[in-house]
């Protein structure tokens, strides 16, 4: 990985530096995501991409939780089976539908059937992009459970937070990586510490019993991602940056 820098790094016309401690940083995530057709389209309100359909075009589901990304440990869905079946206790209608692949999946399969779960379960696999916008549009919340990974690794961007926000689905995730900028814990979704089955039960039980403050959070976040990541938005944070840097070297 360094050598790929210097290599990128000699044979650059240019070089913008940043300094994380000075916040002088903007994630290369955040500026591949304004270049994602399915966010643009998301955004500016184009749902012919994702089937045609709004996110207000048909009700959603109730005490349905949604998860989707790669299977595996870092992704953090055996914490969230463990939440599952927390609420389970006192929600019994509550399911779960989990859209991903990886090499967590066997083992992930047999955990629903050790902790007794496995009626309350859907395993879907990779689907295409209109099936996931459609999970989007009809769960009642999207979980977010990553973890911190044995060699430290953490959620990059969050993209799917970000997708399932302008589908103006309501977001429980943990406090990591990129997902902490993202969600604006209490306004625009809901945050707990990673690696915490308990208190993300706690965080998903909180949206499924108080439906009308979380529809009030997504139509919050929606509004809030839509205007903070648009490519505008990215472009101006880029030019403040400039300007910090230039100003700050004077």
């Amino acid at each position: 990985e360094t050598t790929k820098t210097r290599t990128t790094f000699e044979h650059a016309e240019g070089l913008v530096e940043y300094d994380v401690q000075a916040d002088h940083y903007i994630p290369m995530e955040e500026l591949r995501a304004t270049n994602d057709p399915r966010l643009q389209d998301m955004m500016e309100g184009r749902w012919d991409t994702f089937g045609g359909e709004s996110p207000a075009s048909e009700p959603r589901d109730a005490d349905h939780v949604l998860f989707v990304g790669r299977l595996s440990a870092q992704k953090g869905a055996a914490d969230l089976l463990r939440a599952v079946a927390e609420v389970a206790r006192a929600r019994p209608s509550v399911r779960l539908t989990i859209i991903g692949d990886g090499a967590e999946r066997s083992r992930l399969e047999q955990s629903v059937h050790d902790i007794g779960i496995a009626e309350r379960v859907t395993f879907r696999g990779s689907l295409d992009t209109r099936d996931v916008a459609r999970a989007y549009r009809t769960a009642t919340v999207l979980a977010v459970p990553s973890t911190v990974g044995a060699a430290g690794e953490r959620e990059g961007f969050g993209l799917v937070a970000v997708e399932a926000m302008l589908a103006g689905l309501p977001v429980v995730a943990t406090a990591t990586g990129g997902l902490v900028d993202i969600v604006r814990d209490g306004e625009t979704g809901l945050l707990v510490p990673a690696g915490d089955p308990s208190a993300l039960a706690g965080a998903i039980a909180r949206l499924l019993s108080d439906p009308a403050a979380a529809r009030s959070m997504a139509e919050r976040a929606r509004a809030d991602v839509a205007r903070r990541f648009a490519p505008s938005a990215i472009a101006q944070r880029y030019r403040e940056l400039y300007r910090g840097m230039t100003e700050s070297n004077r």
